[in-house]
């Protein structure tokens, strides 16, 4: 299997990743000529790909017709199509460690207590339109007030940190956000 997963490589790296600007360059041109040789080429390339996979599963290097390599392209499309919609709709499975569900268990606390803070800052005439950062946040908060933008500050940093971030919140931090809300809801603008 190792075998075979490194000749895929080998090849998705040449057809792909190394795919030089001067290969880009002169399947343009030919294209823009009309030739054929470009969809040959690209025929060839796909069916030397194939065919290296199927010789290692026993078909010894035999060159597959058009049909047969469409077949065998479509089956690789139906596949990469399931395994979206399973990544899709059960997530990644790798993150189902332990650390992860420490993850996404602080992060709707901290993600909580932002909307809290966002619905608290609307109340006392500091809108946040859907579409600006977090951290931006803070600056408007400091520039219309000023009293209260230490709270948001601290809230809007744990609230990236746990949201965004690869470690989860320690109980002291998320305390240190639930005292800075603490405060903030107390603060009177003026």
């Amino acid at each position: 299997m190792g075998r075979i997963l490194d000749n895929v490589r080998l090849r998705w790296n040449r057809l792909v990743v190394q795919y030089s600007p001067a290969d880009q360059l002169a399947v343009v041109r030919e294209i823009k000529s009309g030739s054929e040789s470009a969809r040959n080429r690209a025929w060839d390339s796909l069916s030397s790909l194939v065919t290296s996979i199927t010789a290692l599963f026993g078909k010894s290097g035999e060159y597959l017709s058009r049909s047969a390599l469409l077949f065998v392209v479509l089956l690789g499309l139906a596949v990469i199509g399931f395994g979206a919609i399973l990544w899709v709709r059960f997530g990644r499975p790798w993150e189902r460690t332990l650390f992860s569900k420490v993850d996404r268990q602080a992060e709707p606390a901290i993600s909580q207590l932002y909307r809290q803070m966002i619905r608290h800052l609307e109340k006392r005439g500091i809108a946040r339109p859907a579409a600006m950062a977090p951290l931006e946040l803070i600056r408007i908060t400091q520039e219309q007030w000023k009293d209260a933008s230490s709270a948001v500050g601290t809230i809007t940093a744990l609230y990236c940190r746990g949201r965004f971030g690869q470690m989860p919140l320690t109980g002291e931090e998320f305390r240190s956000a639930q005292d800075s809300l603490r405060h903030l809801m107390a603060l009177e603008r003026t």
